[in-house]
């Protein structure tokens, strides 16, 4: 691990065990104050993106400081400072300038050749404009979205959240400023979320948000503003599962990356909610509460989220989706489907990886849920991959300047160099 100032970077297969996860069964630490916006990138995070605006498979070796880590195409560049031990006393390096912007020639639709430049991770271009959009999702049910557009044709990135959410927790955040760095962003809401249509409401079942974001694929490549042959998906948190499955499943995802994943198998699940015991009792809650759906069609609900209602899926005082000027937007209900509980701990998302080939970049934390999960499913991705870990806890990757920048300063990086 490399530490400059007051953020921690590795980019390792494995980062070092500094604290506690927090998560769905995690109680997180409270009434933190939002972290001061940085200057500019930790000088470990630009050298990445240096290397990677190189897009050179040799570039990482010589762009790094010698005691930085990188995994790169499922390589590990070690220099003479071993991550997991102590820190040199040293001052920050100078960071090499950037490579200027190069060319290359790739084929438009029609087959000709034509040439767009390779864009700096840190460029920034002004929105064209937010479009509310809506589309159907395959079987006759009409999705909600919000669609951000710079001023050029462009490349285009679904986007989506955590579990229960809707666009306007996240999702929006992220789509806003993937198109100020100059792609099409969508983020929406699933079905029986927010304002997309469908039913039953706010249950969350992976197979159902898995086919939506395939729906939201077509729809892109759709649009006249799109370059339907360079699409990509961001997931943060638990949509980091679903776009992953719709990844395995969609040769249309050229380039996946994944902020703060949940990434879950049922050994990480009975980890992260106390035991096979309780799995078990939570799944057989959700089992008797489909049935009575089945039966009556009335669905059982809990608080997401709440500090005095012990039903609810996260029992904890967590400050995002408490305070209003965060998470607490009026769309999003806090309310959970018991019934979801059966498909949510039965869900494989590590499984996946293996069955993904297109390259993928993880950007996590040690104080962030589950790192665990992020570690396994890196080790198993089929193809190019990289991790960066830095400092933060699950919900600063929401809304917090510093981490929601570095992230998505990382991110378009990685879309760059595989679209």
């Amino acid at each position: 691990m490399l530490l400059v100032g007051t953020t921690a970077v590795a980019c390792s297969g494995s980062g070092p065990a500094t604290g506690p996860t927090t998560g769905p069964a995690t109680a997180p630490a409270t009434g933190s104050a939002p972290a001061p916006a940085p200057a500019g990138l930790d000088p470990a995070a630009q050298r990445y993106l240096d290397a990677v605006v190189a897009e050179d498979a040799d570039a990482p070796a010589a762009a790094f400081a010698e005691d930085a880590v990188v995994i790169d195409v499922g390589r590990e560049i070690r220099g003479r400072h071993d991550p997991a031990g102590p820190l040199p006393a040293r001052r920050p390096r100078r960071i090499p300038r950037p490579p200027p912007p190069r060319h290359r020639r790739r084929p438009d639709h029609q087959g000709r050749s034509a040439v767009r430049p390779t864009r700096s991770p840190t460029r920034r271009d002004t929105v064209a404009r937010q479009e509310t959009v809506t589309f159907d999702n395959g079987d006759g049910t009409t999705l909600t979205g919000d669609l951000f557009l710079p001023d050029h044709p462009a490349p285009a990135v679904v986007v989506a959240g955590t579990w229960t959410s809707v666009k306007e927790l996240m999702a929006d955040r992220y789509a806003r400023k993937l198109a100020e760095r100059g792609y099409a962003a969508l983020s929406f809401d699933f079905t029986g979320f927010g304002a997309s249509g469908g039913a039953p409401r706010d249950v969350e079942n992976p197979e159902r948000k898995v086919r939506d974001i395939r729906a939201a694929l077509t729809f892109l490549a759709g649009r006249p503003e799109v370059d339907g042959d360079r699409l990509a998906a961001l997931g943060i948190c638990a949509a980091a599962m679903y776009m992953s499955d719709a990844t395995a499943q969609d040769p249309r995802i050229r380039a996946l990356a994944l902020v703060a994943p949940w990434l879950h198998d049922a050994e990480v699940c009975a980890e992260a909610y106390g035991g096979d015991g309780a799995v078990a009792e939570r799944i057989k809650a959700g089992l008797e509460a489909r049935a009575r759906y089945d039966e009556t069609g009335e669905v059982d609900y809990v608080p997401v989220v709440s500090v005095t209602d012990e039903r609810a899926a996260m029992p904890y005082d967590i400050d995002f989706y408490l305070n209003p000027e965060r998470g607490a937007v009026p769309a999003w209900p806090n309310r959970f489907a018991v019934m979801a509980w059966a498909d949510w701990l039965t869900y494989d998302a590590i499984e996946l990886a293996p069955r993904i080939s297109r390259p993928v970049l993880l950007v996590h934390s040690e104080d962030a849920a589950i790192p665990q999960g992020a570690r396994r499913f890196h080790a198993a991705l089929a193809g190019r991959k990289d991790i960066l870990w830095t400092e933060g806890t699950q919900f600063d990757f929401y809304d917090r300047a510093p981490q929601v920048e570095l992230a998505l300063d990382t991110v378009t990086a990685h879309f760059d160099r595989s679209l």
